[in-house]
């Protein structure tokens, strides 16, 4: 049953430059994956931390970065020997042209693939995290601007 994955997209109103500095930028605000994003080297390669400095929980490789469009790691529990790397990809859709104004108002679509499920119940639980976690970037970001 491995390469299970599941895909959630959600509507945000900000600025695509918002949108890709909540993303990216490594702060205790920064939780969309369930841990605080602790360290992001922002190029193909680079290394992605998550959890408290004191309490790093997991550890993977950038492996596409398009700035303001999309990215995309793997990631691997640092204390779970038995655990398997799994893939997140997120992407950036746009439904008016907003190319040359990263600082306009729009509204975007925030498209998160998860791959690499070993059963159906990790996956779940990964979906209903997920799904929660995404709804809080969007009111955090649609309540600054």
């Amino acid at each position: 049953m491995d390469n299970m994955k599941y895909e959630y997209s959600i509507y945000i109103s900000t600025t695509r430059r918002k949108l890709w500095n909540a993303l990216i930028t490594p702060s205790p605000d920064n939780c969309y994956t369930g841990e605080i994003l602790t360290k992001l080297e922002p190029k193909v390669g680079g290394e992605i931390v998550f959890g408290a400095l004191e309490d790093i929980r997991f550890k993977g490789k950038i492996i596409e970065f398009n700035p303001f469009k999309s990215f995309s790691f793997t990631f691997k529990f640092v204390n779970i020997p038995e655990s398997i790397e799994t893939k997140k990809y997120f992407f950036i859709y746009y439904f008016k042209s907003y190319e040359e104004d990263l600082d306009k108002i729009g509204i975007f679509q925030l498209h998160l693939e998860h791959t690499n499920f070993k059963d159906r119940e990790e996956l779940e639980i990964e979906q209903g995290k997920s799904i929660w976690e995404m709804c809080l970037l969007k009111t955090r970001l649609e309540s600054s601007d």
